[in-house]
């Protein structure tokens, strides 16, 4: 019986420490993520800035290869997008399937599933006259990007 209370003693000692060392370690991430957050803040955003704002660019069901490939030039060519991305038919079916209501995916077919290119857009001073270039290149059906970046978008 004594032995059995002393090594609960011990064991509760252990608990108490244990919880003690990851309270302070808890409370020293804690403090060091707050500091790290002021001294990174502008890059934070700027990082934020850069993966939440995407240009999409919706081609036609039925576009030629040769159309694709001029499509992509462009989309290489421009200076304001960057890691520009090719995403298929399929690929934005799934997609669709995933994010639309039943009712919707009735209407929507693998045939009539536009294929598109995904665009990180970091600077947005020049968001009107590069959606304006891509929608008029031939095989583009439209261009889209965020309603809180058209709002925002300088004229």
């Amino acid at each position: 019986m004594v032995f059995r209370q002393a090594h609960l003693r011990r064991r509760r000692r252990r608990t108490t420490l244990a919880a003690l060392v990851l309270g302070l370690v808890s409370i020293g991430l804690g403090l060091t993520a707050v500091a790290g957050g002021f001294s990174t803040g502008p890059a934070l955003q700027a990082a934020q800035w850069q993966r939440s704002h995407r240009l999409t660019v919706w081609l036609q069901p039925h576009i030629t290869p040769g159309q694709v490939d001029a499509v992509k030039s462009q989309l290489l060519g421009n200076s304001a997008l960057s890691g520009c991305k090719y995403r298929t038919q399929l690929a934005d079916y799934d997609q669709a399937e995933k994010l639309l209501p039943t009712s919707e995916m009735l209407k929507l077919t693998l045939q009539t599933t536009p294929a598109s290119f995904t665009c990180n857009l970091p600077e947005r001073t020049q968001l009107r006259d590069i959606v304006a270039k891509l929608a008029a290149v031939s095989g583009v059906r439209n261009v889209t990007v965020p309603l809180d970046l058209v709002r925002s978008a300088p004229s």
